[in-house]
């Protein structure tokens, strides 16, 4: 009996407590922009109906041909089977004069556009970013430690903590962890290989983690350090625990070199040589999804510095740093308002690419050519 009542009393509370969180904080209610249509619209019966019983639901149905309006009949029909919340047209329940309509439904730019001007307006706070940081670094026997098989193993972890204000978002906190390991073969042949992990958390953006690997060699020929050829690999990636996936970055270089050198007098002297280099570019993909509304951005004018103060202490190996950071950064618009020419899907052989005019505020061409679930990919 104890036990039922508790069990009693518990369901009570939490009934008492979903109804006070509904008077205290009640669910958002969207009303129907559009509202109910009228019942002519509703429906629709084709001039050539004959059949006088619907096939499908056995109801009867009529067509009566009324006149012709340019060649286009006009005819009032009937449907049985009114149900209950039906309500009637303006020649009767169950009654329809519909002649049919052709709607049209834009989506983007209008098809009959020709360079017609669109004006585009924006008005934005400036977005005001102080914070300061503070942290340190530490490098793990950044020397050779085996000298055995003449192997340079670097480890280098930090970390950070820091503050900001935003006049947009608040006051937040930042933090992050970063791990840096190299290591290689100090030969006549180079090979360096070197990953690298960060972990950032901010209070507006959420978890960031960023891995990146690199591979570099450094080949010399026997008879000159000079002469050789080098190369190497990077990759790196973004994700972000609220944005998923953000960015897939590629890059490579690759470089030959030759000298000439000569021994006279005991003394050598370089006498000519040449330098080619191939490659040192790279890619990236930026994941995101652009609105299918064709789009341009208002220019934005960004003012921001920084400032740092960095502390070594070198102990025993190891080589650890101090530093702290402080911060600006405002963003504001350049102009609040920008003027496009449109062009629709009808005038899509004219060319949009007008001359740029001086005026920062008429620089957009915008035309309905949209593709959906893309993303950029740019050479670096």
């Amino acid at each position: 009996m104890k036990l039922l009542r508790k069990r009693i009393v518990l369901y009570s509370y939490v009934t008492l407590g979903i109804f006070l969180f509904e008077i205290i904080f009640p669910a958002t209610a969207s009303a129907l922009t559009g509202g109910p249509s009228t019942p002519e619209v509703q429906s629709f019966e084709p001039i050539g109906t004959s059949d006088m019983v619907d096939i499908f639901s056995g109801d009867f149905k009529y067509n009566i041909p009324l006149l012709e309006v340019d060649g286009y009949p006009v005819n009032i029909s009937y449907s049985g089977g009114v149900n209950m919340d039906q309500e009637a047209s303006w020649v009767g329940l169950g009654w329809n004069l519909n002649p049919g309509v052709i709607n049209r439904t834009m989506r983007g730019v209008p098809d009959d556009f020709a360079g017609d001007e669109i004006l585009q307006e924006m008005s934005m706070e400036p977005n005001r970013t102080v914070g300061i940081k503070t942290g340190a670094s530490i490098e793990i026997f950044g020397k050779d430690f085996q000298k055995k098989n003449n192997t340079s193993k670097t480890l280098s972890p930090s970390a950070h903590t820091g503050i900001f204000f935003n006049n947009y978002t608040g006051a937040g906190v930042d933090a992050g962890i970063s791990l840096g390991a190299g290591g290689g073969i100090l030969d006549k042949i180079a090979p360096g290989i070197s990953a690298g992990l960060s972990l950032d958390f901010n209070s507006n953006s959420g978890i960031s983690i960023q891995p990146s690997a690199n591979f570099s060699f450094n080949i010399s020929q026997k008879t000159s350090e000079s002469s050789g050829m080098a190369g190497g690999l990077s990759a790196s990636a973004g994700y972000n625990s609220r944005s998923g996936m953000k960015s897939l970055n590629f890059g490579y270089s690759l470089q030959f070199q030759k000298v000439n050198t000569e021994k006279k007098d005991g003394v050598e002297k370089v006498t000519g040589g040449a330098n080619s280099k191939y490659g040192a570019t790279g890619s990236a993909i930026i994941f995101g999804s652009p609105t299918y509304t064709p789009t341009q951005a208002f220019p934005m004018k960004t003012f921001s510095f920084s400032g740092d103060f960095a502390y070594e202490l070198p102990i025993m190996g190891f080589d650890g740093e101090i530093f702290v950071n402080a911060y600006y950064t405002r963003q504001k618009l350049e102009v609040n308002s920008m003027i496009k020419r449109a062009y629709g899907g009808k005038n899509a052989e004219i060319d949009p690419l007008l001359p740029e005019e001086s005026d920062p505020s008429c620089r957009c061409k915008l035309t309905p050519f949209c593709r959906s679930k893309l993303t950029p990919l740019g050479c670096v």
